[in-house]
Parts: structure tokens; sequence; C-alpha cells
């Protein structure tokens, strides 16, 4: 999943990497981001021995991630370029009242959301659904898509569906 949307983030990153969050009951920034020079293992050697080694596992907690990423570029599309961040999961959230709320804060910042729920059946990410199609925020700042299967789908598809929404957020 990283190999296949490193060429689109790297269209809007300003520094040749991209910051990497990772999150269950908690958030962290990971401390090395994804580059196209460290991507060959980064899963691997970043990601997975990260969550071994020092984060572990746990119940999976959205609200937390929608916080910290949001304020982590709360100048985002004022004094800094908006900010896009995809949000990949396999799984339903725990704190789903929480979530909704931090959405909602959110769509006052320069940050969209493309929460892409990964395998499964659609039916898994209702919650996500729920969060694109939320009332209430300043603007609409989300967008839920579903890959049941990213090995069958082509590049062309997947960077379609990955900027839906995206130029409509940006107008």
């Amino acid at each position: 999943t990283f190999d296949r949307v490193l060429p689109l983030a790297m269209q809007f990153d300003d520094d040749g990497s991209v910051d990497v969050w990772l999150f269950h009951d908690e958030t962290y920034n990971h401390p090395t981001n994804y580059t196209p020079e460290n991507r060959e293992n980064f899963v691997n050697n970043e990601i997975m021995s990260a969550i071994k080694a020092k984060y572990g596992w746990g119940a999976t907690s959205y609200a937390p991630a929608f916080r910290k990423v949001s304020n982590n570029y709360s100048d985002a599309g004022k004094s800094k370029p908006p900010a896009f961040v995809l949000f990949f999961t396999d799984g339903n959230c725990t704190d789903k009242k929480q979530a909704e709320k931090e959405i909602k804060t959110a769509s006052s910042y320069g940050v969209f959301w493309k929460f892409i729920g990964l395998g499964g059946s659609k039916n898994t990410f209702a919650f996500l659904e729920k969060l694109d199609d939320l009332t209430d925020r300043v603007i609409d700042n989300a967008d839920f898509i579903h890959i049941p299967k990213l090995e069958n789908m082509t590049d062309e598809s997947l960077y379609k569906l990955l900027l839906q929404e995206f130029s409509s957020w940006l107008n």
C-alpha cells in the first residue's frame, strides 16, 4: 500500500518525504519519514518493528489520531499549503463519538482526510462512511473509499479514488 501511494504523495510533498503516523489506542508521529530512498522494506524496518518494540497493539481509536494530525497541521491552508491526509485502516474504532467531534473540529483546518478502508467488506467501514457524510462541519473535509483488494486495482483507478473530492475541497 505504501509503495502504491508514494508516487501520489510525492506530488503533494514539498520536501521529498511523507510524515507517517501510527495509531491504535494512542497516536505516534513516526520519527522516520517515508521517502523514495527508504521505501524498500520501510513497512518491515520502520512500521512493524516500531509496533513490536515500542508501541504494541491495542484497541483502535481514531480520535487521538485525528486530533494530533490536525494539530500538527493547524497552519495548513493558512501560512502553509493545505494538507492531504491518507488515513488507512483495516478496521473500526472504539471511540466513535470522540472521533466525530474531532473531524468536526478539524473541518476548520486546512486538512483534507481521505479515509481508506483496506480489506474486509464495505460494512466493516460503515463508521468511516458516516464521517464522510457528517453534518455540522465548517466544510466537507473528508472522503471515504473502500479497497477490498488493492492488488486488483490499477494505479489509474487507485489515484482517481484517492483524489476524488479533493479538488472540490480545495475550491
